[in-house]
């Protein structure tokens, strides 16, 4: 016991007597025996009772407080009962938060040695207060925040409201106008293919931009990029053209900036064609290798020359689209900006690219200087 409450630990002679009264399990059972509800000794196993070495007052208030944190079982799961003893002189106002602040800082400590736990232990807290006056200050969270008790009833204590766009229909979306769409694009983004659901979406851009005119332009690009850089398209080309004949000019500039290329070059085909046929014929051509010169060997090698083949075939039709999908079948999808430097790019630049494609682990290190 007086090795675990050193000195070196010790702050004030009221921490150093408390802590070491309370390191003998008979002072604490029956202190806990004497102040803890009914409830609580009815379920707890005070046979298994430990002592815990953490504590998590704040550095600052270490003079004049302290804390013991036990681990004890409660109704056969894991709990802890947290003891905080105040020594200074008044009641402190903000308590109730402290309190809170504490049992945050043990349930985090919780997770970070149970990474994998789906619940939270049980925090039983006490505050044992010694001071010179008696205790005047609110031990309830709700009486130190400055709204109405009803709405603080209502949304402080209360399971937290949950928005699940699965749960709203579309019908209700439209009535929303600017927030509806965000969630209608958000609640569909992971479609099999976004385009299925155009007609809502381009119903309710187009509500928002006859109301409220260019006041709208530049939210509607953002879901237009939004959906170009994060949904399922299976065709890319026809997105665009939806977009054109849909919406004003100065709608989707950036949008359009980013894949009109892919109209331009006719890569759609190229792209398919490139990888499916490149792979193919590079793994196989691997694969003959490795009965030659080892598995692994021939397999790297064949995968980069069905690259290079892939490349050079998609180059015919569109030698941009099919860099960007086998940049982003390695890393995902691409934003914005990578694609406009794949579009500008020289051939050289495209084809350095490809060659380090196999070797990089980072979408930086492919395209660093």
């Amino acid at each position: 016991m007086d090795a675990y409450f050193s000195m070196a630990n010790i702050n004030c002679p009221h921490d150093k007597f408390f802590k070491s009264a309370m390191a003998d399990m008979r002072v604490a059972r029956e202190f806990f025996e004497h102040h803890l509800p009914e409830c609580i000794l009815k379920t707890a196993d005070f046979s298994t009772l430990q002592l815990q070495p953490n504590s998590y007052i704040d550095p600052q208030l270490n003079l004049t407080s302290s804390d013991i944190l036990y681990k004890i079982k409660i109704a056969g799961n894991e709990g802890y009962f947290y003891l905080l003893c105040e020594h200074q002189s008044s009641s402190d106002p903000l308590m109730p938060f402290r309190l809170w602040q504490y049992k945050i800082n043990i349930w985090a400590d919780y997770l970070k040695h149970n990474p994998n736990a789906k619940k939270l232990p049980l925090i039983v807290p006490l505050v044992f207060y010694h001071g010179k006056y008696r205790y005047k200050g609110s031990r309830d969270l709700k009486d130190i925040i400055e709204a109405p008790k009803s709405i603080i009833e209502e949304v402080l204590f209360k399971p937290f409201r949950l928005i699940d766009t699965h749960d709203i229909a579309d019908e209700k979306l439209r009535e929303q106008h600017w927030s509806g769409v965000m969630t209608f694009v958000m609640k569909n983004i992971y479609a099999r293919n976004i385009l299925n659901i155009k007609s809502t979406l381009f119903e309710m851009l187009r509500f928002i931009i006859k109301e409220y005119g260019e006041g709208a332009y530049n939210y509607s690009e953002l879901l237009l990029c939004y959906i170009f850089n994060s949904g399922n398209l299976e065709s890319p080309v026809d997105f665009i053209e939806e977009i054109k004949k849909e919406f004003p000019p100065k709608v989707g500039e950036q949008v359009m900036t980013g894949a009109e290329w892919f109209r331009e070059l006719g890569v759609q085909q190229g792209m398919q064609q490139g990888i499916q046929q490149g792979m193919h014929q590079g793994i196989q051509q691997g694969i003959q290798q490795g009965m030659h010169q080892g598995i692994q060997q021939g397999m790297h090698q064949g995968i980069q020359q069905g690259m290079h083949q892939g490349m050079q075939q998609g180059m015919q039709l569109g030698e941009s689209k099919m860099l960007f999908r086998l940049i982003e079948k390695k890393f995902g999808v691409l934003p914005l900006t990578i694609r406009v430097k794949i579009e500008k790019a020289s051939d050289m630049s495209l084809l350095n690219w490809s060659n380090r494609l196999l070797e990089v682990d980072s979408l930086e290190e492919l395209f660093e200087e």
